[in-house]
């Protein structure tokens, strides 16, 4: 399928569309458009930027209309995913980057956590009934 302009799938009710961007220019994005009950538009993008560094990129609309500018989720050449940067670090598979927002592993009861079947070393959860983070070593949930 060649997709040159802008085609628009419509579906459900008035003023709910999508529509489907495939731009040249060393890119590739797939635009999705969509309305909330006040009719305003929310854009959301995936894109493929065929570059060095190969990147695979979520993006959002900041603003009610706006372009999608803002990166949500980026995946490098090599497999790194990167949530708040477009840069993972070569280093981690999973880079996570805020100034404003914190990491937050699972959470569960003691009960909850002990129905784990066959748990594997190095699982991490955040324990509720104790209010401590968990790990299992590969033997024994402990916490840190």
């Amino acid at each position: 399928l060649d997709v040159r302009g802008n085609t628009q799938i419509v579906g459900g009710t008035d003023n709910q569309a999508l529509t489907l961007d495939v731009s040249g220019a060393g890119s590739t994005s797939l635009i999705l458009n969509s309305f909330d009950d006040n009719a305003a538009t929310r854009n959301f993008a995936i894109r493929n930027r065929y570059s060095a560094f190969g990147l695979f990129e979520i993006m959002y609309s900041s603003a009610q209309g706006g372009s999608p500018t803002t990166s949500a989720l980026a995946i490098d050449n090599t497999g790194n995913v990167g949530i708040g940067t477009v840069s993972p670090n070569a280093n981690a598979l999973l880079d996570i980057s805020s100034t404003t927002k914190a990491f937050m592993p699972p959470r569960m009861t003691t009960t909850q956590r002990d129905a784990i079947s066959s748990p594997t070393a190095g699982m991490v959860i955040y324990n509720s009934t104790t209010n401590v983070l968990n790990f299992h070593n590969g033997t024994a949930w402990g916490a840190v």
